[in-house]
């Protein structure tokens, strides 16, 4: 059984951005937001509960896993809780070199190329064929 309430998720995705104007490597401050998009690579854990378990041990995830999975519940639980800036939320981004814990803020104010037609034009203040 889950422990606190079941939270729907999304009917779209999340995907993530790492903001291009610092640099990592030279200790400037900078930001990964996380925004609606079919992508779905950017999970923000507190949204999605963690960890999940089946309620039922089987061969696939068998009490070893179950025990794993509680201890790194605990550590994300405590981790997502000592956050102090409202701004940001954890969460588990995926690469292509694999997953990564990150500190995200979310938006869901940008336009992307997968936005809707509708949402694109509106951004742009309208978009018109040019006449040559």
């Amino acid at each position: 059984m889950l422990d606190g309430p079941i939270i729907e998720r999304p009917p779209v995705g999340r995907t993530w951005v790492l903001d291009g104007s610092n640099n990592v490597l030279d200790g400037s401050n900078n930001s990964v937001y996380c925004f609606a998009d079919p992508t779905a690579n950017c999970r923000i854990l507190r949204a999605t509960g963690f960890l999940l378990s089946p309620q039922t041990l089987s061969n696939f995830h068998d009490d070893e896993l179950a025990e794993c999975t509680a201890e790194i519940n605990e550590i994300l639980s405590r981790v997502a809780s000592n956050n102090e800036n409202a701004e940001r939320e954890l969460s588990l981004l995926e690469t292509p070199q694999g997953f990564c814990l990150a500190w995200v803020t979310p938006r869901d104010d940008l336009v992307t190329g997968n936005s809707g037609a509708a949402e694109i034009d509106k951004a742009f203040g309208g978009l018109a064929q040019s006449s040559a």
